[in-house]
């Protein structure tokens, strides 16, 4: 009997590696943009923010069907890194007059700091040209405490 129990449980344990093995092997494979875009949201969840600047774009027309690619730089802990970032997905959220040349926000991971992206889909570090410095002070300076006398 000790022998017909071991020969169900291996043909169970042989059944089940079938299983895995085909799981396996006919799963769906994440597409490049979708891992690119996992990347970005991971990026932002845990990212850490440094000043950065935009050095270079292939083609800032959010036109056109080409691939869009923005080249910046940026300094963490005393080392500067050049990187690229793909945002094709993202023309709709690139500003419309995005200058190279420009000062930017860049979002990096702590633990490996050469991952890092500029825009993903909540957030954009890229700077807004639209706004003038008057109205960036204006609508980020601190309210101003009144004063009162007391007689």
């Amino acid at each position: 009997m000790i022998f017909g129990n071991f020969s169900i449980s291996l043909m169970a344990l042989g059944l089940c590696c079938v299983i895995i093995a085909a799981r396996l092997r006919f799963r769906k494979k994440k597409s490049a943009a979708e891992r690119e875009r996992e990347r970005r949201l991971a990026v932002n969840a845990i990212g850490r923010f440094t000043e950065g600047s935009i050095t270079e774009g292939d083609s800032l027309n959010t036109d056109s069907p080409d691939r869009h690619l923005l080249f910046y730089r940026y300094r963490v802990a005393g080392v500067e890194y050049s990187a690229a970032q793909d945002i094709t997905s993202l023309r709709h959220i690139i500003p419309a007059g995005c200058i190279l040349g420009t000062t930017a926000i860049v979002k990096y991971d702590p633990h490996n700091p050469s991952n890092s992206i500029l825009v993903c889909e909540l957030w954009s570090g890229l700077p807004d040209v639209g706004l003038s410095a008057k109205s960036i002070q204006k609508t980020h300076s601190m309210p101003q405490r009144e004063t009162t006398l007391a007689n």
